[in-house]
């Protein structure tokens, strides 16, 4: 799991209780070393304060919230939400997993917040 927000590993944001994080996580079937890469945001309910205006409303697709953001909690939910979708195959893996994490190969339009 590597961010483009945040450029050297194990970087952690100059406010880690009011972030926004992009991060791709790269999941491949088990034994094999390639895999298809996901987008997850984590967000922090400070940085979804200020940055909604009194009479706003966000859905938020793709998208953790942590109280602060802190690679070993990232990567432990990353892991979690893996894990949770019980797949009998990688086509079944990456149909329930896009559902959770934008998959590179969507044909939708990633979130651009």
């Amino acid at each position: 799991m590597d961010s483009t927000d945040l450029p050297a590993p194990e970087q952690e944001p100059a406010d880690p209780a009011n972030c926004r994080v992009r991060t791709t996580v790269r999941v491949g079937p088990a034994g094999d070393d390639s895999g298809d890469d996901f987008t997850l945001f984590f967000v922090t309910p400070a940085w979804l304060a200020r940055n909604l205006g009194a009479d706003d409303f966000r859905v938020l697709e793709y998208t953790v919230v942590l109280s602060r953001f802190q690679w070993p909690v990232a990567e432990r939910a990353a892991r979690e939400l893996v894990a949770s979708t019980e797949p009998q195959s990688w086509e079944q893996f990456v149909d329930a997993f896009s559902r959770i994490a934008y998959w590179e190969y969507s044909d939708e339009t990633p979130p651009a917040w």
